[in-house]
């Protein structure tokens, strides 16, 4: 007998990237059953699999470095806003270059990321935060803190900003990204 397939609860889940990543595994044969809940265990059961299956799914080159994987969209488009002593922005294509003038603590943040940390933030976005590539999203932690670069990955424009609340999050048109607990 045939197990019953997941499905999604409704329109805004569908659309979503688990809900695309669960249909993708099953149609690669990675994880036939694949459901939200036997995803989200997935990494504790065999992180390996997992690492292997996110960094296809997100088209994650392991030849490449991380500061390379995560700024593959291209473009003028903002990428990263900081508001330290004024606002400072920098598009896609400014943070390719190779000595972009981001500040030292966050140029420093993403040379450090090695492969799986790159999958471990990639895949909190994909997955748990349900980042989008149109999406503003302002960090309110710490900018040495990995957790938000994983954004720029599927498109999305990370603010960082010493004072992170929700008025400025409405102000700069931005959902507002925290830490995950513990």
């Amino acid at each position: 007998m045939t197990p019953h397939a997941w499905h999604p609860f409704d329109e805004a889940e569908a659309a979503g990237t688990m809900a695309a990543f669960a249909e993708w595994l099953r149609a690669t044969g990675r994880l036939k059953a694949a459901d939200p809940a036997l995803v989200a265990g997935w990494p504790a059961r065999d992180n390996g699999a997992f690492s292997a299956a996110i960094a296809a799914f997100c088209g994650l080159d392991p030849t490449r470095t991380p500061r390379q994987n995560l700024l593959q969209p291209t473009g003028g488009r903002e990428a990263l806003v900081l508001h330290r002593a004024g606002r400072h922005a920098w598009s896609r294509d400014q943070l390719r270059c190779d000595r972009p003038a981001l500040p030292a603590d966050i140029a420093a943040t993403l040379d450090a990321l090695d492969w799986q940390g790159l999958v471990d933030i990639v895949s909190h976005h994909m997955l748990v935060a349900g980042t989008r590539p149109d999406d503003r999203l302002l960090w309110a932690g710490d900018p040495t803190d990995p957790l938000p670069y994983g954004a720029l990955l599927p498109g999305a424009t990370i603010i960082l900003a010493r004072d992170a609340s929700a008025e400025l999050a409405a102000a700069e048109s931005a959902r507002l990204l925290r830490p995950p607990p513990g």
